[in-house]
């Protein structure tokens, strides 16, 4: 019994080293595998993400390049300027938030209404 084991054994793994599935759930396993490997190796996705997260990480690191530690001083004028201007955009943006809600109720109602007459 040992022996006959022993031998199953050995056939096994020298299909695997073949690299002959023993399984249809491992010839799936194997074929995900190689689809995913695939996909990583598109340029335009994963590859160039990682690079560009990677200069992104070595600029952070980079004291010299953060603005908040650089050694210029910024005149109140031009602090004021910018404050104010982000104010402006931000009421601006209220404005256009507003206008579009109000505008979804609008669509809404009559998205309601039209339903009301086809039924």
């Amino acid at each position: 019994m040992t022996q006959r084991i022993l031998r199953l054994m050995i056939k096994l793994e020298t299909l695997r080293g073949r690299g002959h599935a023993i399984s249809s759930s491992e010839e799936n396993y194997w074929a995900r595998l190689e689809k995913i490997y695939q996909e990583l190796q598109h340029p335009s996705q994963f590859k160039g993400r990682l690079a560009e997260l990677r200069s992104l990480q070595r600029m952070r690191s980079d004291d010299s390049f953060s603005p908040f530690h650089s050694s210029e001083n910024f005149d109140s004028d031009a602090i004021e300027a910018c404050y104010q201007y982000l104010n402006q955009q931000t009421d601006a943006l209220s404005h256009l938030t507003s206008i579009i809600n109000s505008n979804l109720q609008a669509l809404n109602k009559m998205n309601q209404e039209y339903m009301k007459i086809n039924k």
